[in-house]
């Protein structure tokens, strides 16, 4: 079916914008990423995300691999009539999820707008005989399909600008993420997903992903990704490689966080290694290796003066998100701090800013937390925080039995363009009664929440990373926090 006129002029044109960079720069792919499309019956719940990477998208027949991170997946694309700046069609898609097994297939319709590289939308459908529906991840990115290297996928905010530093969360369609995606944004970055890397104590990994920077480099016109400072995050072996990484190339990393690994190569990681800001976190309920594993790089390099904090979120298993507030509001202060704009390289940590957090604390009602200047005690068995905001908002996350409840309305996404608007709410007091309930932004206070004003609109929000929490505090004086809730705010479209 054919595209309108008005369709594939603007598409044809955010190609070109795409490609004006460097003439032997790969086209870019459409990718997609829809997290509820592969589903099973009787469970409702996220089973596998439906990945699809599109070349030939503005033309009238597109062609898509498919990729779901268990068993294979194969899918057609049909595009539909749409107006100017939008891109839809069906999508029709077979899944096989164990050799042997019968396949099941499901169609879609995906709803899309084309800003530039950055891609909006929805999709709806049924797989099975199950309905599906959700937003997706998407973007206008570079994919490398695995071979001497693993397969990789980059977004860039502007391709024809260079980036500061990229972001490495994890595997392939992380890249996808629109927190993420809306980090990079707010701050000139890149966002590179990796498959196919696997845990090598011995450094291969810091020389494959080397090779992958290079590679991505020349394939889309961007030779400053050969070398630029990095972030690295990530899930289990996503989180392993994360640490090995900086244990491997410590020089090129700005900050990192391990989430939930198991298995390390490097116990004992260097001083430079040790001197970049981490956040290592851990399940309550995830297997007790993986828990131990957590304790034992934090207790084993921490006492030799490392940078770092530790947490177990209250009553997780094996998951990824529940910390990302934390997590991003770290990358952005270490962005702040270690290599703001005009800096041509990184700058040590500033331990002047500090914070402390006392681990003993968790449980006691709301976690210790207070600046490192002037503490006469030992520390090195206390978290290391980059500065009070970042003090503030870890404090929600290793809390335990947060009574109250922060929440964006409307069930918003994370991300935020600059022109809209931020509005957040207490959702849940709890049975508590409260002198006061404060909204804190880091740890600023900028709101008073009540049972009878449990909502608020913020003013207009600089660019770059914010996490909330609430601080309530009780008649006899004792405090209450909550878990962080994150907010992006990205330069609005057209920007």
């Amino acid at each position: 079916m054919r595209l309108s006129v008005a369709t594939s002029l603007a598409i044809a044109s955010a190609a070109l914008v795409l490609t004006a960079r460097a003439q032997t720069a790969a086209p870019p792919v459409l990718a997609i990423e829809m997290d509820n499309a592969i589903t099973q019956p009787g469970n409702l719940r996220l089973i596998r995300p439906l990945a699809l990477f599109i070349s030939d998208w503005s033309g009238e027949k597109p062609r898509a691999r498919a990729w779901t991170n268990t068993g294979s997946v194969t899918a057609e694309i049909a595009p539909l009539p749409g107006t100017r700046g939008h891109w839809n069609a069906t999508v029709k898609y077979t899944v096989i999820e164990a050799p042997g097994a019968a396949p099941a297939s499901g169609q879609l319709t995906v709803r899309l707008t084309v800003h530039g590289v950055t891609v909006l939308g929805s999709f709806e459908g049924k797989f099975r005989d199950l309905m599906v529906r959700g937003a997706v991840h998407a973007g206008l990115c570079w994919d490398r399909i695995g071979g001497v290297q693993p397969g990789m996928l980059l977004w860039t905010p502007d391709p024809a600008r260079s980036v500061r530093a990229a972001i490495l969360p994890g595997i392939k369609d992380t890249a996808l993420r629109e927190d993420f995606q809306a980090f990079a944004a707010a701050n000139g970055l890149a966002v590179i997903g990796l498959e196919g890397v696997g845990l090598d104590g011995a450094g291969g990994d810091a020389e494959r992903i080397d090779a992958c920077l290079k590679a991505l480099a020349q394939m889309s016109g961007h030779p400053e990704l050969k070398q630029v400072p990095l972030f690295l995050t990530g899930h289990s072996m996503s989180g392993q490689i994360a640490y090995e990484y900086n244990a491997w190339r410590p020089e090129r990393v700005v900050a990192f966080t391990v989430n939930k690994g198991g298995n390390y190569g490097t116990w004992q990681a260097s001083d430079r290694a040790r001197a970049n800001p981490a956040v290592i976190c851990g399940g309550e309920t995830d297997t007790d290796h993986r828990v131990a594993s957590i304790h034992k790089l934090f207790d084993g390099n921490r006492p030799f003066g490392a940078l770092w904090s530790v947490e177990i979120e209250e009553g997780e298993g094996h998951s990824f998100v529940r910390s990302l507030p934390l997590f991003l509001l770290h990358f952005q202060h270490a962005l702040d701090q270690r290599l703001p704009v005009g800096a041509t390289s990184i700058l040590p940590v500033d331990q002047r800013r500090a914070w402390l957090a006392d681990n003993s604390t968790w449980h006691g009602g709301i976690a210790k937390i207070f600046p490192a200047a002037g503490f006469k005690g030992d520390s090195t068995h206390l978290s290391w925080l980059l500065d009070g905001d970042v003090a503030y908002v870890y404090r929600g996350v290793a809390t335990y039995g947060n009574p109250l409840v922060l929440a964006r309305t409307a069930d918003h996404g994370v991300a935020y363009f600059a022109d809209e608007p931020v509005v957040l709410e207490c959702t849940d007091f709890g049975n508590d009664e409260w002198k006061s309930v404060a909204l804190y932004d880091g740890a600023a206070r900028i709101a008073t929440l009540s049972r009878g004003k449990p909502r608020v609109t913020l003013k207009p929000q600089k660019l770059g990373v914010h996490a909330g929490v609430l601080v309530g505090e009780r008649p006899d004086g004792s405090q209450r926090t909550s878990w962080p809730v994150a907010w992006i705010v990205r330069p609005a479209l057209g920007e």
